[in-house]
This record gives C-alpha cells, sequence and structure tokens, in this order.
C-alpha cells in the first residue's frame, strides 16, 4: 500500500484521533473510494473549525506525531515516523484553552464576548509575515502562563508588549527550523507523513498484520 493511499482501516484510526466522530467517519467512509488519497478528505470536516485543510501549524497541539518506540510482537522498535494535522479545532477550544492555562473563568454573559475577541487577536496576528494567527494566539497563551500573568479577560494575553515580542520570537526561530533546512542549506518541503500502522495500546500493528486478522 502507498503510503499516501486511502486505506479504511487508517483513514477511521486517523479521524478519530483527529477529532472527528463516528457519525463523520462513516459519511466520509461512504465518500471515498479505494484509491482516493488523504487529500482527499472532504472539505465538510473542518466546517466551523479553526483549522483549515492543507494548512500547517506550528504549535504542538494542532498536530499528533507518532511515539518514539513502542512493542511490536512483544518486542522493542522504533517506530515509523507520522506527523498528522488534527482536525477539530473550535473557538470553544481556544476559548477553553484560555481558561485552563490561565485558570480563569467567566460569566455566563462574559463568554461570548471573550470568544469574539479571541477570534479578533487570531485575525490580527494571522497578518504577520510568515506568522499564523492561530499559533501565535496559543503560543502567547502559553507565555502568559509562564510568566503567571492576571487576566480579567482574553483581552488581557495582548497588553504586554514584551510578551507578544517573545512570541513573535519563537515562532520565527520556530518556522525557520520548520521550513529551512540549515545543514544543506536549502529551504524543505513540508509535508505531513500520515500513519501506515495502528497503535493498540502501545502494540503498533501493520497492515499485513490486521488483513490477516480480517482474512
Amino acid at each position: 500500500m502507498k503510503q499516501d493511499t486511502w486505506n479504511a482501516t487508517l483513514i477511521s484510526s486517523y479521524l478519530r484521533d483527529a477529532g472527528c466522530d463516528d457519525k463523520e467517519i462513516q459519511a466520509t467512509l461512504k465518500k471515498m473510494k479505494e484509491g482516493a488519497t488523504w487529500n482527499d478528505l472532504p472539505e465538510s470536516l473542518w466546517k466551523g473549525q479553526l483549522l483549515e485543510k492543507g494548512k500547517h501549524y506550528l504549535y504542538s497541539g494542532l498536530n499528533m506525531s507518532s511515539p518514539e518506540r513502542v512493542l511490536y510482537k512483544g518486542k522493542s522498535i522504533l517506530c515509523p515516523v507520522s506527523f498528522e494535522p488534527i482536525i477539530k479545532f473550535s473557538i470553544d477550544g481556544l476559548y477553553n484553552h484560555f481558561c485552563r492555562k490561565l485558570k480563569y473563568e467567566f460569566t455566563t454573559w462574559e463568554v461570548e464576548k471573550n470568544k469574539r475577541q479571541l477570534l479578533s487577536h487570531v485575525a490580527r496576528f494571522d497578518m504577520m509575515r510568515n506568522i499564523n494567527g492561530l499559533d501565535f494566539v496559543l503560543t502567547l497563551i502559553d507565555i502568559c502562563e509562564e510568566h503567571q500573568l492576571e487576566c480579567f479577560s482574553t483581552n488581557s494575553i495582548v497588553l504586554n508588549e514584551s510578551y507578544l515580542e517573545e512570541t513573535r520570537d519563537i515562532l520565527r526561530d520556530t518556522y525557520d527550523r520548520a521550513n529551512y533546512d540549515f545543514q544543506n542549506n536549502r529551504p524543505k518541503q513540508r509535508e505531513y507523513v500520515y500513519r501506515t500502522f495502528l497503535i493498540e495500546e502501545d502494540e503498533i500493528v501493520y497492515e499485513e498484520d490486521w488483513l490477516a486478522k480480517t482474512n
């Protein structure tokens, strides 16, 4: 099986880990045909989310990586590399991330106002060169947490210029490392690497293994 070729078992596993529910997974499997690729996932999966299909994000929580080592037939082995985007991350997820990290809860009547402010911050920082607005806001929240910033609204995170500069420097450095091969002095081709295996309770299962079980 080619690495990027669609397979019902793999696509179900990926979509579940990426945040899709069973109804969405079943609907997707019905739309896709054998030989389709990961790029053929329907746009509808991203509807209502802050993430965009095909866009690369630097913030670790917006991506999924394979573990370094797994068990295979009772032996510890290096895991084949996979690096995949999540699909489901809405304004509710961003708002909850803010409240959890900065340990602040808004009254009911404040919630929607503060969600709108977060969306405004994402749009504002999306205008910066080589920086994604969602990456910026998520990283900025982490930095505010490290500095133990006391927040009274979602606007609190954008009031300290030094925190904004720190966030910008971190993301530009991360962007450079993600997009440039300094060892060979050339740009990198950023690509997601999708799974060619399943992991069940820390045990890796390859295609030939699960086919043997089902045939």
